[in-house]
């Protein structure tokens, strides 16, 4: 599997189980919620979607995608 297909995997499932996330926050008046999830997981999401888009160079925007990426991750842990 390419390195391009392993990216975009990630962005569309980072970006679905966000929008989940979202749709049961609404739906749900829990105060025992985790907030900063959703916002870890779209953070996840556009990093992987900028990595798909920029895997052949290494410049600006992927040190960007990078950073957006590793803070989701550190985000959500």
């Amino acid at each position: 599997m390419e390195l391009k297909t392993v990216m975009l995997m990630l962005a569309v499932g980072s970006y679905i189980f966000g929008l989940l996330l979202v749709v049961f926050k609404v739906n749900n008046n829990n105060p025992k919620e985790v907030p900063y999830q959703i916002t870890a997981k779209m953070l996840q999401g556009t990093g992987s979607l900028l990595l798909f888009i920029r895997t052949d160079v290494y410049d600006g925007l992927t040190m960007a995608a990078n950073l957006f990426l590793i803070s989701g991750c550190a985000y959500e842990a």
